[in-house]
């Protein structure tokens, strides 16, 4: 698989990752799903950001394998663990250091 692809399935994590953690800020106000959240900045931008991810996904999903991208784009897992430690002051514990290297390591499976 070319480099391109690889690289663009990446970037489509970071978007998907992403968008999740406007959500969460914006459901962090929000107590139950009405009207009102749609009309929350963070659950707009973060609609908007996940669109762009969704309109990514569907770049690549004709030109790459689906069982080879749709694992790659599992490092989505790892930037999420990263955000919410760094965005949310979620721990991170050994167990989900251990479940990273995990998915790192099929990762680098699928894609020799």
């Amino acid at each position: 698989m070319a480099l391109k692809y690889i690289l663009l399935i990446i970037l489509n994590s970071v978007f998907m990752v992403t968008g999740q953690l406007f959500f969460k800020s914006g459901m962090d106000k929000e107590q139950i799903l009405s009207i009102k959240t749609f009309l929350n900045v963070k659950i707009f931008i973060g609609l908007c950001i996940f669109g762009v991810s969704t309109l990514l996904w569907l770049y690549i999903l004709p030109k790459v394998k689906f069982s080879i991208a749709y694992p790659i784009n599992s490092i989505a897992y790892i930037y999420s663990m990263f955000a919410a430690f760094f965005i949310f002051g979620e721990s991170i514990t050994l167990t989900k250091v251990f479940g990273t290297l995990i998915i790192i390591l099929g990762i680098i499976v699928i894609v020799q």
